[in-house]
């Protein structure tokens, strides 16, 4: 996931993987930053008004569920999060 700032996030086995053939110094130039393995992304899709703002980038994008959620209770909807984080 690409960040303002000219960041990017990196998974943390990609990171490992990537750790083995380059040096420290080389990541942090690449401005490389390793997630916690739990790390998730919980976003809201609204179909209108559109955003005019920044687009994920497609690689982030791939890698989404989509879940159409009606009218649930915080607490269920807490519920069903929390069991499919595991």
């Amino acid at each position: 996931m690409a960040l303002e700032d000219g960041r990017f996030l990196v998974s943390p086995k990609r990171y490992a993987e990537l750790a083995k053939t380059h040096s420290q110094a080389e990541l942090a130039n690449l401005k490389l930053v390793p997630v916690h393995d739990k790390f998730q992304v919980i976003a809201l899709g609204l179909p209108v008004p559109k955003f005019q703002g920044y687009s994920l980038d497609p690689p982030l994008r791939s890698r989404f569920q989509a879940r159409d959620v009606r009218n649930l209770s915080s607490e269920a909807l807490g519920s069903s999060l929390s069991c499919h984080s595991s």
